[in-house]
This record gives C-alpha cells, sequence and structure tokens, in this order.
C-alpha cells in the first residue's frame, strides 16, 4: 500500500515540474484482467488535445492526465472495459461398469 503510494505522490510530482496546469487532473489506472498496451489504445483515443497517457508495463498500468470530466470518463469507460472473461463450467461425470470380460469400463 505505501509503495503504491509513494508511486502516486511521484507521478504528480513529475507531472507538476512537467507544466502540469491547475485544471489537469493526474490518475493512475491500475489494469487488472486486460493488457496495459490494448488499454492504452482505447484511452488515447478519448483524450482531450491538451491530455496526455503512459504506460506502465511493469504495473499493468496508465498513468493519464487531462482535464477533470475527462479523466472521470476514461475511467468509467476502463471499468467497463478491464473486467475479467467469463469462464466456462464444465461437469464430468464417470461411470464405472463391469464388460463381461470382467474388465472396469469407464465412460
Amino acid at each position: 500500500m505505501k509503495r503504491q503510494s509513494l508511486f502516486k505522490l511521484v507521478i504528480i510530482f513529475l507531472a507538476l515540474f512537467a507544466g502540469l496546469s491547475l485544471a489537469d487532473v493526474v490518475e493512475i489506472i491500475q489494469i487488472r484482467y486486460r493488457s496495459a498496451p490494448d488499454a492504452l489504445r482505447i484511452v488515447e483515443k478519448l483524450l482531450t488535445k491538451d491530455g496526455s497517457v503512459t504506460m506502465d508495463e511493469r504495473t499493468n498500468s496508465l498513468v493519464v492526465k487531462d482535464s477533470e470530466e475527462s479523466v472521470g470518463r476514461i475511467q468509467k469507460i476502463m471499468v467497463n472495459f478491464d473486467k475479467a472473461i467469463e469462464q466456462a463450467k464444465i461437469r464430468v461425470r464417470f461411470n464405472e461398469n463391469e464388460s463381461d470380460s470382467g474388465r472396469l469400463v469407464s465412460a
């Protein structure tokens, strides 16, 4: 938990020195079930002209800098995009029967 908080502080500090305006927001979006490069392609299309996004493949996260409204919209879209894929449930039943020869036969 401390490491993530420190990471956020470093990102905010760097953003301030990179010319972040007061109207801009920096948000770290952790991607859990999809790949960060896939999410990056979507987020790039959603940014305003002044917004930016960088990807950290090591933590599978995106750092988004944009207006508060834009970042909020991107977060909502990422919640819907980054969902676990449903798994198929398979039920298997084994029956063992003896054949006429006395050997076990299973199906």
